[in-house]
């Protein structure tokens, strides 16, 4: 049994001695040095506590006290409890953050796009992978604890001029109990092509996990990225971090569905470093009883006529927290970018907690960005409305939370994913109930 003991005497240091994982390390010096980089940091940097900004809200204290182990399971397991399994996508599966190629169903190979498993794509993708792997994205105890300790992942390229029609499926399963799952994607999208992805994560029989997934995607000239996430648990832990670099023409829409899990920690990240780019991030989160749900996100602008547009929108139930540190960052050499962040949320009892802190840091004059955030009861007089017409209190609560969700789901291009998005929000709302 590989296991860690992480306490809150303990530095970091004294938990990586501790720490049975087995580092990675490859023949490629190159990824050896990013790897090392990474260790040399980890080494000198404190566990994440309230003390840090990025983590003042948070409740991840109780997340590093755990003894956590690390294994590869090959029990079976039905897809079929999993709805989006059901997507029309090649299929990856990673259980307990290791590939599962007996469950995985990559039936639809297309020309120009290329699906490779992590480890192996080091060497059959060498000069790729070494000129993307580790650039550029935020060097943070989670993202070093990823890069020297994480299991499989999967290597994505889609070649210049390629349109991949089919989407691609990474599904994560965590199961057992106290295991630690690190996945590492490389997602890289060439001049003028385009594709879907979908990530989800759920859960079988998991009880005090924690999952760290890291994944780079770098959105080539004219380049168009579609990406969901759904994201449900229970009594476990999810961080998530997300970095995408946009090069010129670039577009990326980004939708997240955050419902379930006892912690769940977005930190998505777009460097735009590209001109006449859009970027659209949006998502939804419904946190429950002792749950909390923490998203963070950075647009940050480096170059011309960057249009960004930013939709969050929570609901908050009873003893349940959720936190937004939603930044757009405009670089003086982005002139004529068009920025806008909201974020917005309804607290469905007195002893919800919400934290916002949209934030603007613009260097550039001629600019025009806005950003805005509202949190407030749930409309009654809405709610008074509809029942005066007949409507039972139950479907009119839900017709109004459609309604105020409604506005994120439309942002999705693909319809069934949307109708996935549709179905995770709906099934949420009846298991509150």
């Amino acid at each position: 049994m590989e296991a860690a003991v992480i306490s809150q005497q303990n530095s970091t240091m004294a938990f990586l001695k501790e720490l049975t994982l087995p580092e990675n390390a490859t023949n490629n010096q190159i990824i050896n040095d990013q790897i090392n980089e990474s260790k040399e940091r980890l080494l000198n940097t404190s566990l994440p506590n309230k003390k840090d900004e990025d983590w003042k809200y948070s409740k991840i204290s109780p997340w590093l006290k755990k003894k956590y182990s690390s294994f590869r399971s090959n029990d079976k397991i039905d897809l079929k409890q999993f709805k989006s399994a059901d997507l029309k996508a090649n299929l990856l599966v990673f259980v307990n953050g290791f590939y599962r190629d007996d469950l995985s169903k990559i039936s639809q190979q297309q020309n120009g796009v290329i699906i490779q498993n992590m480890t192996e794509a080091i060497d059959l993708f060498r000069g790729d992978v070494e000129a993307h792997f580790s650039k550029g994205i935020e060097a943070s105890f989670f993202n070093d604890l990823n890069t020297v300790y994480h299991g499989n992942g999967v290597f994505i390229k889609v070649k210049k001029d390629s349109i991949a029609e089919t989407p691609i499926h990474l599904l994560h399963i965590q199961t057992g109990k106290a295991n630690i799952a690190q996945t590492r994607n490389l997602i890289i999208l060439e001049e003028n092509s385009q594709i879907d992805i979908l990530e989800s994560q759920f859960e079988l029989n998991a009880e005090d996990c924690l999952s760290n997934h890291v994944s780079e995607y770098f959105i080539g000239k004219n380049a168009l990225l579609n990406y969901s996430l759904i994201e449900k648990g229970s009594k476990n832990a999810l961080i998530h971090s997300n970095l995408f670099v946009q090069e010129d023409f670039s577009k990326l829409n980004s939708n997240v569905f955050s419902l379930e899990n006892s912690l769940i920690r977005n930190n998505h990240f777009a460097k735009i470093i590209g001109k006449d780019t859009e970027s659209r991030m949006n998502g939804s989160f419904m946190p429950d009883v002792d749950e909390q749900i923490d998203n963070r996100t950075l647009l940050d602008h480096q170059n011309v006529r960057g249009f960004s547009e930013e939709v969050y929108k929570g609901i908050l139930f009873k003893k349940s927290s959720a936190i937004f540190n939603g930044k757009i960052f405009v670089d003086q050499k982005a002139q004529q970018t068009n920025a806008y962040l909201n974020n917005s949320n309804i607290l469905m009892d007195d002893s919800a907690r919400m934290y916002s802190k949209p934030e603007l840091e613009i260097y550039a004059d001629d600019v025009k960005c806005s950003h805005g955030s509202a949190t407030g009861d749930f409309d009654t007089e809405a709610l008074f409305y509809l029942q005066a017409r007949g409507i039972g209190i139950d479907k009119a609560r839900n017709m109004l939370i459609h309604a105020f969700m409604d506005e994120v789901l439309a942002k999705i291009d693909n319809e069934e994913i949307r109708e996935l998005g549709k179905y995770y929000l709906e099934t949420r709302m009846m298991k509150i109930e």
